[in-house]
This record gives structure tokens, C-alpha cells and sequence, in this order.
């Protein structure tokens, strides 16, 4: 934002520029140029490699699709050949995807990622070549243009709202991003088949995304982007309701934080539960999705939902249709691009593996923005109708709204028996560690809130199975990603000079063979609390009988979690120190808090610390916690007073 602020007002000059400022349309023009123009290969490499990206930006996959070839010939290196490998897959070109990413086994290593798209690639072409067998029909809109059309949600029994940076959006702009007009809110009339603008309150000349309603049509949530000739702002969730007629102006949901990006709201069916999608850096990665509960004083804090659905993607457009989940990912096992699942709510709070809805719902470009439609009463054998959202071939043009049927399928006995039947698949079972440092409301307190999360890059990670150790080091996300045994333990350890070591141990023996999942991940996170060196903390529950130095029996689990730390973390040193109130002659105090404080180090010792690590030190009434005159402190303030305390040297 520093460099932002510096140039805001300075033309752009470069391709490189643009594409630093996300003005994708502008950067593809003047790269496309520039790699005319130069003689130099690396420049070459790297200016194809930024054309590739600029274009995938903006959904046009083929084109990426050919600079992500040229950059990997120019030598761009493995990121090239990688996104290459990917964008073969986008396009459905799973045979050489997958070859593609086999020779990128064979020159970096059989690594899990390699691994996983092999896996992929074959599980999509499986899908695809079963196309015909899939219980949904898929047909294209009929209100779609050249322009994007996309996350279409029902507005009564005859409308359809949804976004379109069609022509009649507001502004004059354009969106450099996209090189297209900035996106607003349309509505489409099933019966006479017009589309018009939506409420003139809610469009803006920003970009507007998804939206959703109220069950009484009443409330509105949207999102909104804010961009400025230079550079995009961070999008946010906007609420705005209606009265007499007309609607409110729309205001940020309370629970948005700065520099986060919020989007694709969604209320559950009876308005309680809001959905969306967040990419919160303490999140699994990329974006999540979380859901805030209405309260009794508004819309609580979100809370993310399970491992189960989030992963180190980006998880998007949540749906929650009667007791199922629909979302888009683009990690979990897809035919490329982003991929429309369902999970359903179990009684226990928790979700069911999501399944991929496979072809003709799914395609290697991006497939998105699931809607049910309740207002159309099926008949026959269908059993469900609604809408989607994509960017594959054969529509007309950049975002498509896609309609699809549901219908009863039907199965002989002989397809019953079989489907009931395991069938024989390599599992692969994945781990995918985020490490992040405890941001504490009180630094030099360890039990204070934890107010916010830093990631940890380079981070050693040690990881024990049957007594077989490996050390990864996390990387800039502050993530390690690794394959896993089934039917294993394992133990976990994140450990530092700086900060309090942490550990986490988990099972693979119960997780569940799923056919339709064949690789499963698994995040986890550690967190761990910085090391605050020569500041007192106190050790709550720790008193003495009156006149006395032993440790009663009420003070020693305080006392076994301190050497429980000490034990965790052998590189720590600490001072024990004994203070206490004001009563009583100064070097009695004095003795007695020495006392006391060696009683806590002998205690220790006791119980296996080394009283090489220890040092114990009395302070008497010379540094107390309350500092009142000694004839009018009061008894809560004596007490506090008289505590021990220890500090890491």
C-alpha cells in the first residue's frame, strides 16, 4: 500500500507495472509488446510467464495456456512447467496433464503435490468419459451475453438476480483487471423474459458480486469491490433491508476486518446462519469459508468451518440448501479450475467428505455458484432444478449461467450390488501444517487472548512416526505439506529459541476409505506463544500458610505445569522469585520470601528440573503488584501482593 500511495498518481509505464497493480487487461496489451521487442531470453521468459498469469487472471485460459508453454520453453523453470501442467488440465487435456506432470516427478522428485494431480488427471478423465451416466442435464441460459453473466440467485418464483458486466452497468469506467465494464446486479424475469438494472441504492460504479436474500426477500447481503484507477481495495459484505418499498443504504457487516477480503454470502434457510467466504490469513489458506451466527445484538463473530471443507485452496460461493453444503474449491479433487462439492451436516456439528458433483455439473474450467431452485415444484423423475455458474468452452463468452435437472436415477440390482462394493483405489493421505505466532492482547502475558495470528516461515518442523523422525522447515505461508501414512500415529513438534515449543498428535487410523475421495487432507495448525525474556509472570495458585515457605499440596499442579514447560523446552532458564505484602518487619519479609521462592526451586528439582536452570531470588515488600500506602491497602490488595512469580533469563 506504501508503494501504492507513492504512485497512485504516476502513469503506468511498464507491463510489469500493471500486472503489480492488478490491471491484468492493461498489463497483457503493453506485455505483449514488450516481449516483441526484446532480444534478451530471461526478459523473454519472464514477460511470458507475467502474459500467462495476466491471462489466466482474466479466464482466458487458452491464451495462458500458450504463454505458460512459451515461458516454460524460454526456461522460465519449474513454476512454468507446473502452472503449464495445470492449464492442460483446465482445458480438459487430461492424458497430457498428466504426462506432464509425471516428467515433472521424474526431474523434481515423486513430491505429494506431483502426486495428487496424477491423480486428478486420471480421476477426471474417469469422470468425464462417464458423463452420460450422471444423474444431471445441463443446458445454457437463455439471458447470457458475450459479456459475464454469473452467481444467479432466485428472487421470487419469476426473477433471477445476478451479476454482469454487461453493457447498462453504472459507470463509464472500465475495470483494468478484466479490460471489461465494472459488474453490477441485474435482474432476469423468467415470465416475460426481460433483463433489467437492479435498485440503483445497491449498484455502484464498483464492482458488485454475489448476492443473497432473506426468506421474506426483505434483507440483502452483497459484495462489493472497491477499485481505483491504480489499484483494487479489499471487498467486503455488505447488508442494506427493505422499507416502504425501497432499499436502505447498504452498510459493511460489523464482523470485516481491514486488508481482509469478504465475499459470496449466503443465509441458511431459516436466516440465522450467514455464510461466506474470507481469505483471513489465520485461515487454512487461500480462502475459507466461515459462517456467523445471528444473536440476539446482531451477527456474531465468524467461525470457520471444519478441515473437512476448508484446505490449502480456496474454498468459495457456500450454499446451504436444507442440511447440505454446496461450495467451490479449487484444491480438493477436481477436473481443473474450480469445482462444485456438496457435504452434508452431520448431527454432531461436523460435515461429511465432500463430493464432487463430477461432469456435466463439473468441467476443467471454473464451475461455481450452486443455486437450487425451491420455487419450482419437480415432476416425473426430475427431482431438482436450478442454476450454476461457469467459464467452459461453448458458451457465450467469458462467465455463462448454466441451468441443470436433476432425475431419479435408476439402478438394476446388479449396478446396486456393485456400487455398494469398495472398490480397489490408491489412497493418498496428505498433511498440511500451518504454524502461526499468537498475537496476545498483553505481550508479556501468555494467558492473555490471543488478539491475532502471524504466520511462522522457516519454522522447524519435527515430525515422528514408529519412532522415525523427519525435520521440514515451513515456508513463506508458514506451511509444510507431506504425505502421511493410513493406520499410523503421529507426533508433531514446533520448536524455537524464541518461542515456547508446542506439540500436536493425531491418528490416520480413522479416516474413512472413500471412493469417491481418494486423496485426503488433512490441516492441522500449531501455534505457538513468543518467549518473553527477563518479565515476571506471576503463577497463579500458588499461597503459603501464614509464617510458612512449604509448598501445600494445592500449589503443586500450578508448580508441575511449570516443570511440564521447563521439560518441553530445555533451553529455558527462569528465576523464581517470592514477593510479599507489606506486613511485617522488612527483613523478615525478606527472609521469608527467599525462603519461599527456594521452596518453589527445590520443589522443581524434586520432579526432575535441573537446579542448573533454576535460580531462586526473594524480593520481600520491596517491588509489590499494588503499590498502596501499607495502613490502608486492602485485603484484595495484600494478596495481591503476596505472589510468586517466575521470569525467563
Amino acid at each position: 500500500m506504501t508503494l501504492v500511495s507513492c504512485t497512485y498518481s504516476q502513469k503506468i509505464q511498464t507491463g510489469e507495472e500493471a500486472f503489480a497493480f492488478q490491471q491484468y487487461a492493461v498489463a497483457a496489451q503493453m506485455l505483449n509488446e514488450e516481449y516483441k521487442e526484446s532480444s534478451n531470453i530471461a526478459d523473454k521468459a519472464n514477460k511470458a510467464f507475467l502474459l500467462a498469469e495476466s491471462y489466466k487472471f482474466m479466464n482466458e485460459n487458452a491464451q495462458a495456456l500458450r504463454w505458460y508453454k512459451r515461458a516454460e520453453d524460454h526456461n522460465f523453470g519449474e513454476k512454468a512447467s507446473n502452472k503449464y501442467a495445470l492449464a492442460l488440465k483446465e482445458e480438459q487435456r487430461y492424458n497430457e496433464a498428466y504426462e506432464k506432470f509425471d516428467a515433472l516427478s521424474l526431474e523434481y522428485g515423486n513430491l505429494p503435490e506431483l502426486r495428487r494431480q496424477k491423480t486428478a488427471c486420471l480421476q477426471a478423465s474417469e469422470w468425464l468419459s462417464a458423463k452420460s451416466e450422471s444423474p444431471y442435464s445441463v443446458s445454457l441460459g437463455n439471458f447470457n451475453t458475450a459479456d459475464a453473466e454469473y452467481a444467479p440467485v432466485y428472487f421470487g418464483p419469476n426473477n433471477i438476480i445476478f451479476s454482469s458486466d454487461r453493457l447498462g452497468s453504472t459507470g463509464n469506467q472500465i475495470y483494468n483487471w478484466t479490460g471489461r465494464r465494472f459488474s453490477d446486479f441485474f435482474i432476469y424475469n423468467t415470465y416475460n423474459n426481460t433483463v433489467q438494472r437492479f435498485d440503483n441504492r445497491i449498484n455502484s460504479e464498483h464492482n458488485e458480486g454475489s448476492i443473497c436474500f432473506s426468506s421474506d426477500l426483505k434483507n440483502i447481503y452483497f459484495t462489493r469491490c472497491y477499485s481505483e484507477e491504480s489499484y483494487d481495495y479489499y471487498c467486503q459484505i455488505f447488508y442494506a433491508e427493505q422499507k416502504n418499498g425501497s432499499w436502505s443504504n447498504p452498510i459493511p457487516m460489523p464482523f470485516t476486518k481491514q486488508e481482509i477480503n469478504y465475499g459470496h454470502p449466503s443465509l441458511s434457510k431459516n436466516d440465522s446462519i450467514l455464510f461466506f467466504s474470507s481469505d483471513d490469513p489465520s485461515g487454512f489458506g487461500g480462502f475459507d469459508i466461515y459462517a456467523s451466527f445471528l444473536e440476539e445484538e446482531g451477527w456474531g463473530e465468524p467461525l470457520i468451518l471444519s478441515d473437512r471443507i476448508n484446505s490449502l485452496g480456496d474454498e468459495l460461493f457456500p450454499y446451504m440448501h436444507e442440511d447440505t453444503l454446496y461450495f467451490s474449491s479449487d484444491y480438493l479433487v477436481g477436473m481443473g479450475g474450480l469445482d462444485i462439492f456438496k457435504s452434508n451436516l452431520k448431527s454432531n456439528g461436523d460435515w461429511t467428505a465432500p463430493i464432487n458433483l463430477k461432469s456435466p455439473i463439473n468441467s476443467g474450467s471454473d464451475d461455481f455458484a450452486f443455486r437450487v431452485n425451491d420455487y419450482e415444484i419437480p415432476t416425473g423423475d426430475v427431482i431438482q432444478t436450478g442454476l450454476f455458474s461457469s467459464t467452459r468452452s461453448g458458451g457465450q463468452g467469458s462467465d455463462d449461467i448454466y441451468q441443470f435437472e436433476k432425475v431419479r436415477k435408476k439402478q438394476s440390482l446388479e449396478e446396486e450390488i456393485a456400487s455398494k462394493k469398495d472398490p480397489k483405489k490408491e489412497y493418498q493421505v496428505i498433511l498440511a501444517l500451518r504454524v502461526f505466532e499468537n498475537v496476545r492482547a498483553i505481550p508479556t502475558d501468555v494467558k492473555s487472548a490471543v488478539q491475532d495470528k502471524i504466520i511462522l516461515s522457516n519454522e522447524e518442523i519435527i515430525l515422528e512416526q514408529g519412532g522415525v523422525q523427519q525435520v521440514f522447515k515451513t515456508n513463506e505461508k508458514g506451511l509444510i505439506i507431506t504425505e502421511l501414512d493410513f493406520d499410523a500415529n503421529y507426533f508433531i513438534e514446533a520448536s524455537s529459541l524464541d518461542y515456547f515449543k508446542n506439540v500436536l498428535n493425531f491418528s490416520t487410523s480413522e479416516l474413512e476409505r472413500d471412493p469417491e475421495n481418494t486423496i485426503i487432507t488433512i490441516n492441522k495448525t500449531l501455534e505457538l506463544d513468543k518467549i518473553v525474556r527477563n518479565t515476571e509472570i506471576t503463577l497463579e495458585n500458588i499461597y503459603y500458610d501464614l509464617d510458612k515457605s512449604f509448598i501445600r499440596n494445592d500449589a503443586k499442579p500450578t508448580l508441575n505445569e511449570l516443570a511440564k514447560m521447563l521439560k518441553e523446552n530445555p533451553s529455558i532458564d527462569i528465576q523464581l522469585s517470592s514477593h510479599t505484602d507489606c506486613q511485617g518487619e522488612d527483613d523478615y519479609n525478606q527472609e521469608l520470601s527467599q525462603k519461599r521462592a527456594k521452596a518453589a526451586v527445590d520443589y522443581l528439582i524434586s520432579i526432575g528440573i535441573s537446579s542448573a536452570r533454576l535460580k531462586a531470588l526473594g524480593y520481600g515488600e520491596t517491588r509489590p503488584a499494588r503499590n498502596c500506602n501499607c495502613n490502608d491497602c486492602s485485603d484484595e490488595e495484600h494478596q495481591e501482593n503476596r505472589r510468586t512469580t517466575f521470569k525467563i533469563l
